[in-house]
């Protein structure tokens, strides 16, 4: 109640994240052929349309924007259920994918997904090989500039995803997950790097995250770096 009305006085246009893992039946996987999921999401994009009339909604090009987490983690009837929970909703929506990983991005996994989707991105491209770290811009934008590759002649835009680094060990110490090390100056050759993998029309960049602290992946200024993020973020993006 408090959320629409405080970005509509702040003149900020926000979106809808849909925490899959949150709403659907799985722990590894989603089946969207599993009449469970399939209600639960027609029934959660439908109740978005008091978000979808607020001023402060976000519009690509008169669509609603909204970000679909993990969706290469879905099985099944990709395409069928996407399509239902479209006609759930009375606004056209513009569905963004986290599908872009380390995965082949001509898999066929994939493939149904773009089948249904409008756009795709990464989240989060850490994984918990030991060597993440050692290369993790340079490798992350080869893999990027695979998934463009594989969109150039499609229909979905690919939307590139930028992270400072990431460190969770602080809220789950047990799991070992390696460090991605931070520094401004890292994230503004990263922020560089993708510039030209920009979609020409949608002209967007994701960055992961403004403020989710507990994984240290946040932009936000703080109190170690100030807004030395924020800094770098406007400087990699230029003029563009």
């Amino acid at each position: 109640t408090q959320l629409l009305p405080a970005a509509e006085s702040a003149g900020v246009d926000i979106a809808i994240l849909y925490e899959t893992p949150g709403r659907l039946d799985g722990e590894v996987a989603f089946d969207l052929s599993a009449e469970q999921n399939r209600t639960t999401l027609a029934q959660d994009l439908a109740s978005l349309e008091r978000f979808f009339e607020s001023n402060s909604s976000a519009t690509i090009d008169g669509r609603m924007p909204v970000f679909l987490y993990l969706t290469r983690a879905f099985e099944g009837d990709i395409v069928g259920a996407i399509e239902e929970a479209r006609a759930a909703v009375d606004h056209d929506l513009f569905l963004v994918g986290d599908q872009v990983y380390w995965q082949d991005p001509s898999s066929e996994q994939t493939q149904d997904v773009l089948e249904a989707l409008d756009a795709v991105t990464a989240y989060n491209m850490h994984t918990s090989r030991p060597d993440i770290d050692e290369g993790f811009v340079s490798d992350t934008i080869s893999q990027y500039e695979e998934w463009g590759a594989e969109l150039a002649d499609s229909s979905v835009a690919f939307v590139p995803d930028v992270i400072p680094g990431f460190d969770d060990t602080a809220v789950r110490p047990g799991a070992g997950n390696p460090i991605i090390e931070r520094r401004p100056e890292r994230f503004r050759e990263f922020v560089n790097g993708v510039d030209s993998l920009r979609d020409d029309d949608l002209d967007m960049l994701f960055v992961t995250s403004f403020n989710e602290w507990h994984e240290d992946t946040q932009i936000e200024p703080g109190e170690e770096y100030g807004t030395d993020y924020l800094e770098a973020l406007k400087a990699g993006l230029g003029s563009s």
